[in-house]
């Protein structure tokens, strides 16, 4: 399995929403607005945070159904103190539970709080109030742990985050399609070798599991036996292999 981004909101960040007490912040999405629209498995999520000093504790974070309030579909737990302190924020990553299918065209709510206790040290969720450009949704924010929701709207913030998905290889000739910091691309498979054939196209190759994946998207050599990779013309790493 590869991963890659199903859907993302990544730039225009100008503000923190501060997570303190008990707080609870949300972001609504829909496939199909910043990634591909197809049913795909999440299997993780990042999300642009920033500490300030001091420990808030462990969170959590949740892809729900229909609303904030809805169904949780799936969840990952993190460790507020492994995120950086200072500057703007970074990407931080949270793997989920249990993958789960996302269908196309569809909206689902990326939710996150407190795990259990609400401590006084606030985390920084970085969005975009400017007002935010996102199409498939606007930010929510609760002051009750939850129990309410208010959408940011007129004013339509949008939290930073990215929905990393998981899609089987072709395993034969073919097209495999990707989204890479927010072009499709497609990726044409040329054939399948054996790790000690020879690559006669020159144009790329990578190891998977003892084989080598020739294709004709750019003409690098990286060969790697522990990861997959899909090296774009900018240098841009498009996916990787899956756990």
């Amino acid at each position: 399995m590869v991963e890659q981004l199903i859907e993302y909101n990544i730039t225009g960040d100008d503000s923190n929403a501060s997570m303190v007490s008990n707080y609870q912040y949300c972001q609504a999405f829909k496939l199909g607005t910043t990634g591909q629209n197809k049913d795909s498995q999440a299997v993780a999520s990042r999300v642009k945070l920033q500490r300030n000093v001091g420990v808030p504790g462990s969170m959590i974070l949740k892809i729900k159904s229909t609303s904030p309030t809805g169904t949780i579909l799936c969840s990952g737990i993190f460790d507020s103190s492994l995120v950086s302190t200072g500057g703007t924020g970074s990407f931080f990553r949270v793997d989920m539970n249990k993958s789960v299918t996302l269908s196309a065209s569809t909206s689902y709510y990326l939710v996150m709080g407190f795990k259990s206790s609400s401590p006084t040290e606030n985390l920084n969720w970085r969005y975009d109030s400017s007002p935010g450009t996102y199409g498939g949704g606007s930010a929510w924010f609760s002051s009750d742990s939850g129990a309410s929701w208010s959408e940011d709207n007129p004013f339509s913030s949008d939290f930073m985050f990215e929905i990393i998905g998981s899609v089987a290889l072709p395993s034969k000739q073919g097209e495999f399609h990707f989204n890479d910091a927010g072009t499709d691309k497609t990726l044409r498979l040329i054939s399948t070798l054996e790790a000690s054939g020879t690559n006669q196209d020159d144009t790329f190759r990578t190891c998977l599991n003892g084989s080598i994946l020739c294709a004709d998207l750019v003409s690098t050599n990286d060969v790697d036996a522990s990861n997959v990779r899909v090296i774009t013309p900018n240098g841009t790493k498009a996916w990787r292999s899956g756990a």
